[in-house]
Formats: structure tokens, C-alpha cells, sequence
């Protein structure tokens, strides 16, 4: 059972040496029983996942990172940038990690970065969902996807709904689930033909016309084809497969890791894919014999928006606690990242074994966390997140809890990537699937007359001038991110609040009419403060809703300069 290495015990001497160093380490299959990662904005995070992916990836086990902020793109880099080169490898010789150590590492290895709705990297072609699954599907595994597809398609025109109460949902099943009975591989125009004109007459004892009336349905036809007329929608249709089984297998003998970057996505395209990934992934985990050795792993690299406490449900939060109730027992193991875990539902927190907790400031968060370890009072851990400083951690789970600080990673850590930096990095690697994709995708790269070898070169410098610009916007992006999470969270709260005051001012109403009715006298004057109270609540909300909105429009402003400034560069460089 090897041992994934994340660092060195805080305590031991001040010296970074590999020999005094390398004594934090937790056994490759404990990771079946899932483990969480949370820490501040700062804390060191992001270094000390891509150090644990890269010893999972070096222990033989292939990986499926889920991306949202463009870091983990990181792991298919071979060489630091040119101005960070000596300090990088200073960092990693103090921790033993020299050129022929991260050069073997490299040679077991293989990163793929996929970037679905854009042809930077491997694209995904959506529309493969819409096939039948194998005829020996069961009838579980069947339903699941039935659900998570259906889900998926309605969360990307906007359409958050519930496969039970939802007539969209229900109908859009019925039409897929018959067509899959048929073993038809229905087109996405072809759902919104039955859409308009289901092949049914009735929707349990309801004709479709009471339960789904016409012009509905017509609504939603209308934003499908809208997406389907779109030029944009031109990049979701090309593209590999979501194909589990084949994007784990090793290529040249390297242990795969699948990277899959959504920075560049909408929140609706998010988690439209996201939902679509992961039904797929836990509908695989269903046809796998049982074990006690990790075999796979899934990791989510900040899952906030994703896993949301009751009662949000978006697509993607259904199959994470699949994964994370049954995928154990096929030893697939899940590892969720976050800075924001009071905004994580807690039964999913709850079954991770492993936990790895850097600094945290508030008492939610706090109190969110030692919920899930269950292992630790009050005292006790703000005694020693109190003392944490940059790259120290929290480590439970195995043994005594303990803290430690993270080892250097082989790669270099050069923040988000743009999607021209990863296209030059794939155009620089052989991969089989790659490969089969270029015959009617190539990457920009190889299109043209032009020489590949001055294309790259072209693209790299727009590496260089693209990643300064991300890093100059990076704080600025990061501040109004978090202004947006605290904003929603104070609404979400305020909401709360102002249901509860109306259910009070209701009930106060009831009593008052009922102790008039009784011969007993209820003050009106309490009914009057409980009016103005729920008044107050509501006029709360109003306000606070207001922040998000503004927090958005910052947030959206801050991307759009980003994009803008990108795409001005790249035009100076003729790209």
C-alpha cells in the first residue's frame, strides 16, 4: 500500500530537508472512505492538492479533476517560466525533488486537459448522452441516468427543476426513457419535435395537455432551439465521449489524470456538465466489483455552488452523494476541495474519512467542520487553527490528529491557465484519444499551412503575456468572488429570517382571532410588532438581493476587462 507523501510534521527542525521532511503521509487506500480539503483563500490549498494528486497519480491510480478556477491545468506543465525558474527548483531542492526525481515522476505520468464547450484542449461532444445506454444497464443505473440527463439539458436553457414535481422533467424523461426503450439515439432536434408533440397522450391519469399544457412546453422548445441555433452550442457537439472506462485507461503505460477545466464556462454550462460528468462516473462505479483498494479518484477543486445544503439541488449534487454514500465499496474514493464549507451540505461532509483543514476565520466554517470530523470540541480546534500559518494543515483520520506543513510540488504552480496555453500543451503531448479527435477537430495548432513548431511558439508568448494579465486580475477576481459568496449567503439567511417572521405573523393572527372569537383578549399590539417585523424582514431581503445582483455585475465586469484585455493581446500577436 504506498504512501502518499503531503509533507513534513510541524515541530520537526526548521530545515525543509527530504530526510527530515517527508514524514507526512497517509496510505493510498484510505482515500476509498473520501477525504475533504478546506482552507481560506491563502492557506495553501491548491499546492497541497496538486501535491496529493501527484502522489495518487504516481501510485498508479488515474484521476478525474474537476476544475473550476484553471489551476489544476498546472499538473501538465513541465518546465517553471523562464523569470521563475531558480527559485522553483531552490524550493524543490530543499525538499529533495531534483530534475531526475520529477523527470521519473513525468514518465509514469499522464495529465489530459479537456475543456468541454471550447477546442483548447480535448472538447466533449454532449450529444453522445443522448444515446442509449448498454442493454445490460440496470434498471437503477438506467433511471439515474434517465434523471441526470434530463436535469442536465433543462439546468443548461436555465431550467432548474425536480424530476419528480417538474412537468418539463417528467415529460422530457418519458420522451428519452421510450426513445432509449426503442434503442433509438434520439437528436437533441428530435426531443424538441416530441416536446411540442408528445408521442403520448397522458402523463400518469392526466392528459399531457392538463399536466404539461401547450404553451409551456412551447416555451421551452423555443429556448432549446435557441441554444441549438446558437454558434456557440457548434464547440458542445464535437468532441470525445464521456467514455469512463476509456479516459482512465493508461496511455503509453503513464496513469492518467483527466483535468477537466470549466473556468471559461457560464454557471448554467457548469453545471450542466458537471451534472452530466458525474451521473456518468456513478453510473460506472455501478457495474464495478467490490474492493478494498482505491482504484480510481474523483476530484473537486472547490465545490462551492455544487454541493449546496437542503434545498438546493442542482445537477451535480444527486450523483456527489452517490459517489460518496456507495462508490467506497468499488473503491472509488472522492476528494472535495473548499474554502467555503458552512456553504457544503453537510451529510456530504459527513462521509469523508480524511480531513485536511487549514486556516479558517469564521465560526460557521469552523463549526461546519468539526460537525463532519466529529472527533474534536470547540477549544481544542480553534487552539490549533488558531495557530496555523500559510501551508500548515490540520491532518485527521489517520491516527492522532496532527499538523503539518505541505511539501513542494514537482510542478511548477503558475495559477490559472488560459485556453491558449493549454492548447499549446496539448499540441505538444501524444495522446491516442487526441489523436483520434484531430482527424475532425485539430487543435489550432495544426490547422492551415502554417508550421506547428511557429504556431506554439506564437501561442506561448500569448503564455506568457495572457498569464501576467490573469495574475494582475487574480486578487481582484478572488475579492469580488468571495464579496459575491458572502452576499448570497447573507441573502440566503435574510430569507430564512423573513419566512420564519411570516410564518410567526400568521400563526399571532390565528391566536388573536381565536382569543376574540373565545372571549379572551389578545394584545394587538403584539400582532402589530410581529406585522412589522415580518415587514422589516422582507424589506431585508429586498436590499440584500440587491447586493448579490451588484456582486454579480462586479464579478461580471471584472471577467468581461479580463476577456477584453486577453483578446487584445492576441490579436497583437495575430492569434
Amino acid at each position: 500500500m504506498p504512501t502518499l507523501w503531503l509533507g513534513r510534521d510541524v515541530g520537526q527542525p526548521a530545515d525543509e530537508g527530504a530526510a527530515r521532511g517527508a514524514n507526512t503521509g497517509i496510505d493510498v487506500d484510505k482515500l476509498v472512505t473520501h477525504a475533504a480539503c478546506i482552507g481560506m483563500t491563502g492557506s495553501g490549498k491548491t499546492g497541497l492538492c496538486i501535491g496529493l494528486l501527484e502522489e495518487v497519480a504516481a501510485a498508479g491510480v488515474p484521476i478525474v479533476a474537476i476544475d473550476p478556477k484553471g489551476d489544476l491545468a498546472n499538473l501538465a506543465l513541465d518546465e517553471p517560466s523562464p523569470e521563475a525558474a531558480a527559485a522553483w527548483r531552490e524550493g524543490q531542492a530543499k525538499w529533495g525533488l531534483d530534475a531526475g526525481g520529477v523527470a521519473a515522476w513525468r514518465a509514469k505520468v499522464h495529465t489530459r486537459l479537456w475543456t468541454p464547450g471550447s477546442e483548447a484542449g480535448v472538447g466533449v461532444n454532449v450529444l453522445s448522452m443522448l444515446a442509449p445506454p448498454e442493454a445490460a444497464t440496470d434498471a437503477e443505473t438506467l433511471r439515474a441516468l434517465l434523471t441526470g440527463t434530463v436535469s442536465a439539458l433543462l439546468g443548461l436553457v436555465g431550467i432548474a427543476s425536480d424530476p419528480v414535481r417538474t412537468p418539463a422533467h417528467v415529460v422530457l424523461t418519458r420522451i428519452l426513457g421510450d426513445a432509449w426503450t426503442a434503442s433509438e439515439s434520439p437528436t437533441l432536434e428530435l426531443l424538441v419535435e416530441r416536446l411540442v408533440a408528445p408521442p403520448f397522450k397522458a402523463v400518469g391519469v392526466f392528459p399531457v395537455a392538463k399536466f404539461f399544457p401547450e404553451d409551456d412546453r412551447m416555451d421551452i422548445a423555443m429556448r432549446f432551439n435557441a441554444l441549438l441555433a446558437s454558434p456557440a452550442f457548434a464547440s458542445w457537439t464535437t468532441g470525445a465521449h464521456l467514455d469512463v472506462p476509456a479516459m482512465l485507461a493508461p496511455v503509453a503505460g503513464k496513469t492518467v489524470v483527466n483535468v477537466f477545466s470549466i473556468a471559461h464556462l457560464s454557471d448554467a454550462e457548469r453545471h450542466f456538465f458537471v451534472g452530466l460528468l458525474l451521473e456518468r462516473i456513478a453510473a460506472w462505479t455501478r457495474t464495478l466489483p467490490g474492493t478494498h483498494r482505491l482504484r480510481a479518484l474523483v476530484f473537486f477543486d472547490e465545490i462551492w455552488g455544487f454541493l449546496p445544503p437542503h434545498p438546493k439541488n442542482p445537477p451535480s449534487k444527486t450523483p456527489l452523494l452517490t459517489l460518496l454514500k456507495q462508490a467506497r465499496a468499488v473503491g472509488v474514493g472522492v476528494i472535495l476541495a473548499t474554502q467555503n464549507p458552512v456553504d457544503i451540505d453537510y451529510k456530504a461532509l459527513s462521509n469523508c474519512g480524511t480531513w485536511m483543514v487549514g486556516r479558517l476565520q469564521t465560526k460557521n466554517d469552523r463549526d461546519r467542520v468539526r460537525e463532519g470530523m466529529g472527533i474534536m470540541d470547540a477549544a481544542e480546534m480553534d487552539a490549533i487553527l488558531d495557530g496555523l500559518g500559510d501551508r500548515r494543515f490540520l491532518l485527521t483520520g489517520h491516527g492522532a490528529p496532527r499538523t503539518f506543513v505541505t511539501r513542494w510540488t514537482r510542478v511548477f504552480l503558475a495559477g490559472p491557465l488560459p485556453r491558449q496555453r493549454i492548447r499549446a500543451l496539448l499540441a505538444a503531448q501524444v495522446d491516442p484519444l487526441v489523436a483520434s479527435l484531430s482527424r475532425d477537430v485539430p487543435p489550432a495548432a495544426h490547422r492551415g499551412t502554417q508550421d506547428p513548431a511557429a504556431v506554439v511558439a506564437r501561442e506561448a508568448r500569448v503564455t506568457a503575456r495572457i498569464d501576467k494579465l490573469t495574475a494582475s486580475y487574480a486578487k481582484k477576481v478572488a475579492a469580488a468572488e468571495e464579496k459575491l459568496r458572502r452576499a448570497t449567503a447573507r441573502s440566503d439567511e435574510a430569507k430564512s429570517r423573513a419566512s420564519s417572521r411570516q410564518t410567526e405573523e400568521w400563526l399571532n393572527a390565528g391566536q388573536t382571532l381565536l382569543s376574540f372569537f373565545g372571549g379572551r383578549k389578545k394584545s394587538l399590539t403584539t400582532l402589530a410588532t410581529k406585522r412589522r417585523q415580518a415587514l422589516d424582514a422582507g424589506a431585508r431581503v429586498e436590499t440584500l438581493e440587491g447586493d448579490v445582483a451588484s456582486a454579480e455585475a462586479a464579478l461580471a465586469a471584472l471577467r468581461d476587462e479580463l476577456a477584453a484585455a486577453a483578446a487584445s493581446a492576441r490579436a497583437e500577436e495575430g492569434t
